[in-house]
């Protein structure tokens, strides 16, 4: 028997846990985790015909947390019992926190960090501990993200909104062309979950052809958006994915990666604190946001000293820290385009070490799962650019994707899938224990009897 296999049947070593079993998810698993993608594309959709948005959301993750605890889920015995249960226990929680008026819990903020994302990290985390429910998260923003792809690139052909957002769609210009924006909170949004969908993508799909027409589908949708940011990331993911070889080896040597993410972090700190300056001079939109992130970064070190604890979880205070502009003085607190510097502004120190320590987590999880790290390293990068838990929907998939990674450490290196390979197709012909099936395969189950009289054969 190979070393490969292994590795995957002689179970929990050491510190760790076994894999995750493959075990068949609920139909009400397969509703929620689409439901809650979908939403999380669509967010503004919900916006328009009137439902809320984050309430919505956090129903559905905690139905997905609901009905995903143990092997068949405590509720699943009465049909929409996940459900009713969800949307009673959120109403409820939104309710109190709208009765306690002037306090962190009543803000969108409070509502988020003590409500939305712990849910999602628990959901995430239940996900996790199935195969099958790791490979059903992956398809689903797989799929969701190709076919959101191909609304924003009819969209953007078209010129017109196909939600009926013309109004909102008219001011989403970049140049002379309009930024796609489809069902999404904002184009720089859909071009991040766009560029998250990458690795799922070339996870999910086996067939080549298939796996890079869906690729050059997504990059052609994060274009569209206007977005240099996702559109730059998504060229180096997609470049990193198909070079044979280079995604084992940062799989395998993941403190290589790390170094070069410190290595990359005080580059930026010494143009935050040395070079860069609080002041945008150009009149230009694209060198005006360029010139922007550099001088909300050039607050960084500024802020970080003036508050190390950070302003807390409530509002942030306005006319402090501004930008001087070429014609006015910007406030940040309206548009911080960064995690980082608004994690800073929230916790101080403690928001920068908290950023960093999921930049670690993303980079140890590529050794059990190279789509779910790399994700979550891609979602956790965009943050240099644009403020992911300010919005309901990234935020909560973010998350999510926390949680899963979370999860995934405490499993043996290599244990899920047998080695990071740079073709589904490598991983699929490798031997698995009885009972299992290949990861990614996207067959259907079979019985555990037909799967061992075929190993014998």
């Amino acid at each position: 028997m190979s070393s490969s296999a292994l590795a995957l049947t002689r179970g929990s070593t050491g510190r760790h846990l076994p894999p995750p079993t493959q075990e068949r998810l609920t139909w009400t698993l397969r509703i929620v985790v689409p439901a809650f993608v979908l939403c999380v594309y669509y967010l503004d959709v919900l916006r328009i015909v009137g439902v809320p948005p984050r309430l919505v959301i956090t129903a559905l993750l905690l139905a997905v947390l609901l009905t995903g605890i143990g092997p068949h889920g405590p509720l699943t015995s009465i049909p929409g019992a996940g459900y009713l249960t969800a949307l009673f226990l959120v109403g409820a929680g939104f309710a109190l926190s709208s009765l306690i008026s002037g306090s962190v819990v009543a803000s969108s903020n409070g509502q988020r960090f003590l409500m939305t994302f712990p849910i999602a990290v628990a959901a995430g985390w239940v996900l996790a501990c199935s195969r099958a429910g790791l490979d059903y998260l992956a398809r689903t923003i797989a799929t969701v993200g190709t076919l959101t792809a191909v609304l924003a690139i009819i969209e953007f052909a078209t010129g017109h909104s196909l939600f009926r957002r013309d109004a909102e769609f008219e001011t989403y210009v970049r140049g002379d062309s309009a930024r796609a924006v489809v069902g999404a909170e904002h184009p720089l949004i859909l071009g991040v979950l766009l560029c998250v969908a990458v690795p799922f993508t070339y996870r999910a799909v086996r067939r080549w052809w298939l796996r890079w027409s869906c690729l050059a589908v997504l990059l052609a949708g994060v274009y569209v958006t206007g977005s240099r940011g996702p559109w730059g990331v998504s060229i180096g993911v997609v470049v990193l994915l198909a070079v044979p070889g280079l995604a084992r080896f940062i799989g395998r040597h993941f403190g290589t990666l790390l170094f070069a993410v410190m290595v990359g972090l005080g580059v930026l700190w010494y143009f935050a604190s040395r070079v860069w300056q609080p002041v945008t001079t150009s009149t230009d939109t694209l060198a005006n946001s360029m010139e922007y992130r550099a001088a909300i970064y050039s607050l960084l070190p500024r802020i970080l000293l003036a508050q190390p604890f950070g302003y807390g979880l409530g509002d942030l205070p306005t006319g402090v820290w501004l930008i001087r502009g070429p014609s006015e003085m910007t406030d940040i607190t309206a548009t911080v385009d960064s995690q980082w510097v608004l994690s800073a502004m929230r916790l101080g120190w403690l928001g920068v070490a908290l950023v960093f320590l999921l930049v670690a987590i993303a980079i140890v999880a590529l050794r059990r799962r190279l789509d779910f790290g790399l994700g979550l390293f891609v979602f956790t990068g965009c943050g240099t650019f644009v403020a992911l838990d300010a919005w309901d929907g990234a935020g909560s998939l973010w998350m999510v994707l926390v949680g899963v990674c979370v999860r995934l450490m405490s499993y043996a290196p290599h244990s899920i899938e047998a080695g990071i390979t740079d073709n589904s197709a490598e991983s699929a012909a490798l031997p698995h224990p009885p009972g299992t099936v290949a990861i990614g395969s996207g067959g259907p189950d079979r019985p555990p009897h037909r799967r061992l009289r075929n190993q014998e054969k």
